[in-house]
């Protein structure tokens, strides 16, 4: 995926992954609604599949945040029952019962689900590289949420990267910043677009033609807010 203006972005991306490819890493998008976090988000997936890294994907939404494990399910759809069926048992009924792959009586256990996870994704980043990515994060629900931080606080050397988005002030949900105080953390705030760039957005996704004025009057009232611009 291509992006418009976003070279600052671009770089923290790159950082990112050539971190990741010496041990544990996260990349935070913070921004307003509308500035264009899940735009960045998709091209840092984009560039992590073209470096051959494994990227496992959710995309919360408000309207879901109530489902237990929704979060979680989405992420190891990939991974395959044979992937499970190598854990201990614990962690594999725990972990099948919470991904609806298998009936079990009562909730699954919280701490065989965690340490499954944690399984799962450690053998994944024997493999290769290995990138959870959460769009909007501030809507995973608190299931998902648990167990994210759990494999967070957890990670050592193993080649595994959180690549996040989320609206501003709510990055801290995951504990990122206490998993990752030094530099393998990559943290973004993404700014206003300049003009010549929200123009070419709009121009991209709207076949209109304004006049000089006009497209000033637009930037000026959008904030250089790619989704208000097009609105």
């Amino acid at each position: 995926m291509e992006l418009i203006g976003r070279q600052w972005e671009q770089a923290g991306v790159d950082r990112f992954l050539d971190l990741l490819a010496e041990g544990p890493a996260a990349l935070v998008l913070e921004g307003e609604p509308g500035i264009g976090k899940t735009t960045v988000w998709r091209a840092a997936v984009d560039a992590a599949r073209s470096r051959s890294h494994r990227v496992l994907v959710c995309r919360a939404s408000e309207s879901e945040g109530a489902l237990s494990f929704l979060g979680l399910g989405d992420l190891l759809d990939p991974v395959t029952d044979d992937a499970l069926d190598r854990l201990p048992e614990p962690q594999r009924l725990a972990l099948r019962s919470a991904l609806l792959r298998s009936a079990a009586e009562g909730p699954p256990d919280r701490v065989g689900v965690a340490r499954g996870a944690l399984s799962v994704l450690r053998a994944s980043s024997t493999e290769a590289p290995t990138v959870v990515a959460i769009d909007d994060a501030q809507w995973l629900d608190a299931p998902s949420a648990d167990v994210c931080r759990f494999v967070i606080h957890r990670l050592a050397e193993e080649r595994i990267g959180f690549l996040i988005s989320v609206r501003d002030g709510d990055a801290s949900s995951l504990e990122l910043e206490q998993a990752f105080p030094g530099g393998e953390l990559v943290r973004l705030r993404l700014a206003a677009l300049e003009f010549d760039e929200l123009e070419e957005v709009v121009r991209l996704h709207v076949p209109v033609s304004f006049t000089q004025p006009t497209w000033h009057a637009l930037y000026r009232i959008s904030g250089g807010n790619p989704f208000f611009a097009l609105q």
